[in-house]
């Protein structure tokens, strides 16, 4: 069932049933639209914005959608993609603003081998990757991290798990 079949279902028969398929559908269907928009990265990367972009939308849509304009698809479609660019363009924002200087890890002196060892490591890791091991290396804590970048600190404790993972198999 398409999201304009859904929406005229609610449409005739405005419950709290019709609505819940149809915050359900718009939820789906947000999703399928970010799989397309953001094919290059992980799904878990941006699936949070796409569920945020399809409550947006649906919050108040009564007063934002009129029918005697276009579909209720390309209505919804156009304002979760807007949705999906701005949280984009704010994650470049934060990445850019984001000061990613040399390693440093406060207190120790790092032997020369391991600097190097060190940042060969942050040469195959995402920018994001690298700018939270940076943060890491000089003492930030998960709440500083989790605020830089925007996300809850369970998913920086995630990521930082995550980079671990992925860099073990380079260490010698």
């Amino acid at each position: 069932m398409s999201i304009t079949d859904v929406y005229e279902l609610y449409r005739n028969d405005p419950s709290e049933d019709s609505f819940s398929r149809l915050v359900q559908a718009t939820r789906e269907y947000a999703k399928n639209i970010g799989r397309t928009v953001f094919s290059h990265l992980d799904e878990s990367r941006y699936l949070h914005a796409c569920e945020n972009a399809a409550t947006t939308a649906l919050l108040g849509f009564k007063d934002k959608y009129d029918p005697q304009k276009g579909s209720f698809s390309t209505w919804i479609y156009n304002s979760i993609v807007r949705d999906l660019i701005d949280w984009q363009r704010e994650k470049a924002r934060r990445a850019a603003n984001l000061q990613y200087g040399p390693v440093s890890l406060p207190g120790r002196t790092v032997p020369l081998e391991d600097r190097f060892l060190l940042e060969e490591i942050l040469t195959r890791l995402t920018v994001e990757e690298q700018g939270l091991v940076r943060l890491k290396a000089d003492g930030a804590t998960l709440q500083e991290m989790a605020s830089a970048s925007g996300v809850s600190t369970a998913t920086i404790k995630r990521r930082l798990k995550a980079i671990v993972e992925k860099t073990q198999a380079d260490l010698p």
